[in-house]
């Protein structure tokens, strides 16, 4: 028993050392079982802490982006504040812009924060950024006009605005302490003019205006009073010659033959029923010359008094206008008037001469020469009245006087006065009532007025014509006619270099319209239209002004088909008795000379 159980205990000892060796490698792997767990877990932390920081990170840059975005959201939402006050004449930017005498160096504007409606609707959505003062600053530099000293059109003026707005965000961390700030400064600089969109003046007032309207006088209709003669001058001087016969045959002529008759009555009494009938002729054609002669104070020349209206030598350059409250174009329509009148003149005129010599040779010749006396007198008093309408329908300055308007009608009437530069030159005296309320001139050196191109009909109605208004000066570039109609809303001037056609249109803004092509005009219209070339006028009702150069009468059709249908003014498109015109506006370029955003 005794060497059995010794040797199995002798067989159990190799097994317990082997249990005894595993337990001491199992406490070396200990270690590196922890070693990988720590390594882990720092990995893990780095992870976490690295996920931590991406994510600050990239809030961080979307709180970049954002502020960037807010900061050009700020000063373009502030350009949209500027330009609607733009339209207000009685906003701080219009009374600076319009300030007299011309503001020196950069002038400073703000705009706070609740008139940024759109931008503070989107700031709502990041509450970590804020506006720095609650305000965007607005430096406004109105550049001086380089034109002649005193010359500038005033209120014309150009320059820059440049709007800057500063946006911080301290969302994540202290104000100031640096990590978590962020700063963007946002500038734009934009161009603006401000801009007379109507007739200018003084032409505004007029409801019609013909300028040097030599073809509407040297018509050959004219040559029917009076052959070879075609001077409106002339034609009055033969006028006023042929009535002063009337004072010829009435100093004594008549008188010597009433005193023959009553001779050979008493002579020969078997004579004295037809010598009374003669003598009875007779004195009535007397009482009939001894009226008021009709050109008494009637002068052919240009007179002292320049509120007496005459008919002038129209060699000269001449403006005839209206300022009635209605013009009926066809009574403004000379020509067409002395066709009438004068259709049988020369057959009347013959007939007269024929008979003036058989006063006094028989009952029947005596008749028919009173007759003849009297028809062909009362034709010259007819032709004559005509001439006063015409005259009275229309207030004539010239020489001189014409020179003190040149500057404003080239500027007017000249595609270079509505895109640059035109001369000025003081008012004559007889306008003394507009003194202090303007001058004479252009616009800067270079600087074109023109704020919009359009390459034809469609282009065109489709801008000033369609839902929204548009306020500016629109230049058509179209080798094919182009049409104009609808509703004009906005503040436009329409410069046509080529064939403009223009058809029922309505404008409760207001529409002007500078064509140098063939203009045609018909149907209900409401604008004020400066035609340079040939017109066409389709009966039109013109609410308005209309102005006409000599080339309007040069056309193909006779001279006496060009003026029909009415004119009336309109006072909505006059630009008031205030210095500054109604309708000046001040017009933002729609592209900006510099926009940026920089760091702070």
């Amino acid at each position: 028993m005794t060497e059995r159980m010794l040797a199995m205990s002798i067989q159990l000892r190799p097994g317990r050392e082997a249990l005894a060796a595993g337990g001491r490698q199992g406490l070396g792997l200990l270690p590196i079982v922890v070693f990988v767990a720590v390594i882990i877990a720092v990995l893990a932390f780095q992870h976490a802490q690295f996920s931590i920081q991406m994510t600050v990170d990239l809030r961080a840059v979307e709180r970049d982006q954002a502020c960037t975005r807010l900061a050009r959201a700020a000063v373009e939402n502030g350009l949209y504040v500027l330009q609607r006050q733009a339209l207000d004449r009685t906003s701080p930017l219009a009374g600076l812009l319009l300030k007299r005498p011309l503001p020196v160096g950069v002038q400073t504007l703000f705009i706070a924060s609740t008139d940024l409606t759109a931008f503070e609707e989107l700031r709502r959505a990041q509450p970590g950024l804020t506006l720095s003062n609650d305000r965007i600053a607005v430096a406004v530099r109105i550049h001086q006009f380089d034109g002649p000293a005193g010359t500038e059109r005033w209120y014309e003026r150009h320059g820059t605005v440049t709007l800057s707005a500063e946006l911080r965000s301290t969302e994540g961390g202290a104000a100031g302490s640096g990590r978590f700030e962020l700063g963007r400064r946002s500038t734009l600089s934009v161009p603006f003019r401000s801009l007379l969109l109507a007739t200018p003046r003084p032409f505004d007032r007029i409801t019609l205006g013909l300028v040097n309207p030599r073809g509407l006088i040297d018509s050959p209709v004219l040559d029917l009073i009076r052959p070879g003669v075609r001077d409106a001058n002339w034609v009055l001087d033969r006028l006023v010659f042929e009535l002063r016969e009337r004072e010829r045959i009435r100093n004594g002529d008549l008188d010597d033959l009433i005193a023959s008759l009553r001779d050979r009555a008493e002579a020969w009494p078997p004579d004295r029923p037809g010598c009374e009938a003669q003598i009875a002729q007779i004195t009535s054609l007397k009482e009939y010359l001894e009226l008021p002669i009709p050109v008494e104070g009637l002068k052919a020349s240009w007179p002292t008094d320049d509120t007496m209206p005459v008919v002038h030598h129209f060699g000269w350059d001449a403006l005839l206008y209206s300022m009635d409250p209605e013009v009926d174009l066809v009574g403004v329509n000379l020509p067409r008037t002395l066709k009438r009148d004068t259709v049988d003149l020369p057959t009347i005129r013959a007939d007269y001469r024929r008979w003036e010599g058989r006063l006094g040779v028989s009952v029947r010749a005596t008749q028919r020469a009173v007759a003849a006396i009297k028809k062909y007198f009362d034709a010259l008093n007819k032709i004559l009245d005509d001439f006063r309408r015409f005259q009275n329908g229309l207030t004539e300055r010239a020489g001189n006087e014409y020179r003190a308007f040149e500057p404003s009608l080239k500027r007017a009437l000249s595609l270079e006065g509505w895109l640059s530069v035109t001369p000025a030159q003081p008012w004559p005296p007889a306008f003394a009532g507009l003194a202090g309320l303007m001058t004479l001139g252009g616009s800067p050196r270079g600087s074109p007025k023109v704020t919009r191109r359009v390459g034809g009909g469609d282009e065109l109605s489709k801008l000033v014509a369609g839902p929204r208004a548009h306020h500016g000066i629109v230049l058509v570039e179209s080798g094919q006619p182009v049409t104009l109609t609808g509703t004009v809303k906005g503040a436009v001037v329409v410069v046509c270099p080529g064939a403009l056609r223009i058809e029922n249109v309505t404008s409760p803004g207001q529409l002007t319209v500078v064509c140098f092509g063939p203009l045609t005009v018909k149907g209900s219209v409401e604008a004020s239209l400066l035609a340079c070339g040939q017109v066409e006028l389709v009966d039109p009702r013109i609410h308005g002004a209309l102005l006409l150069t000599n080339e309007a009468f040069r056309g193909a059709r006779p001279v006496e088909e060009v003026l029909a249908g009415t004119v009336k003014p309109l006072e909505r498109f006059r630009t008031g008795p205030d210095p500054v015109p109604r309708q000046l506006k001040i017009i933002f370029s729609p592209t900006p000379v510099r926009s940026e955003v920089v760091r702070l």
